[in-house]
């Protein structure tokens, strides 16, 4: 198993409970794929460099994941279809 991070940048008018959810499916559907989800932190609310989907702003969310490198691809199509994640990022941690 390789190790990844994945950094997800969240929309910002989310409810705590609302955000909350949706990583808790993030983390579901990692799991239920073979992978484990070792550590997550939350950035918190930050300023973005230009506007992305409208929005100046988003909740910034970093997980650390194990997984074998066959599900990457499943992963990034969970993620990209999302419609309260504005953007991420997934790379192979070392």
């Amino acid at each position: 198993m390789n190790t990844y991070e994945l950094i997800l940048v969240l929309n910002p008018k989310l409810a705590d409970k609302e955000r909350e959810t949706l990583m808790e499916k993030v983390y579901a559907f990692v799991e239920k794929e073979g992978g484990k989800v070792a550590e997550k932190k939350t950035w918190g609310k930050k300023r973005l460099s230009y506007p992305i989907k409208k929005f100046t702003e988003g909740v910034y969310e970093l997980l650390t994941i194990s997984m074998e490198p066959f599900m990457v691809k499943a992963v990034d199509k969970k993620v990209k279809v999302e419609e309260n994640i504005i953007r991420y990022l997934l790379v192979r941690a070392e």
